[in-house]
């Protein structure tokens, strides 16, 4: 299952928030999980993306992500790249403007920003938990989509499904640092 932003579907920005459902996992990693890194089976994993691939209108091996690492880089591709030359490189912001790639984060509890550009079509999405918002991945992954629009670009922006204050308390430590 997906879930949208009406900012980005107005803008005909085709996108999508997965939750857990609609995926081939099973057991602890059940439904929808895009790593293997945790454990799934590679053949899971696959079926999953090449699901998620289908709803985008890209192949599997064009649902590109990063080895995240709660960090501030950001990196952004102009051309077709494939997920299996990206997926060990480190990144919290993944974003570029060729029209077959879907450019994503993943993210359990952390916050996913997509933030696209209405004139190009040139995308960025941003894994910001909290240690990557301390670091400043978010400005790091806006300045990355603006330095390769050559200009300030007219940006929208959107925030998936995360966690909340409901169920997620933290140290005075870490308030201090936010």
């Amino acid at each position: 299952s997906d879930l949208q932003s009406p900012i980005l579907a107005r803008a005909d920005f085709r996108h999508a928030f997965f939750t857990r459902t609609g995926g081939a996992s099973e057991g602890p990693f059940r439904s929808l999980s895009f790593s293997t890194a945790v454990g799934d089976v590679p053949e899971h994993v696959d079926e999953n993306l090449r699901r998620a691939g289908a709803l985008l209108g890209v192949e599997a091996e064009r649902v590109l992500y990063l080895s995240q690492v709660h960090g501030q880089k950001a990196r952004f591709y102009r051309s077709a790249e494939r997920r299996a030359d990206l997926i060990t490189l480190e990144g919290d912001a993944l974003g570029g403007d060729h029209p077959g790639s879907a450019y994503g984060v993943r993210s359990a509890d952390c916050v996913p920003i997509l933030v696209a550009d209405e004139a190009s079509g040139a995308v960025m999405a941003i894994h910001a938990g909290w240690r990557g918002v301390v670091a400043g991945v978010v400005e790091a992954g806006v300045a990355s989509l603006r330095q390769n629009l050559n200009g300030t670009g007219r940006l929208l922006a959107a925030i998936g499904p995360h966690i909340s204050r409901q169920a997620f308390e933290v140290s005075d430590d870490v308030a201090a640092e936010l």
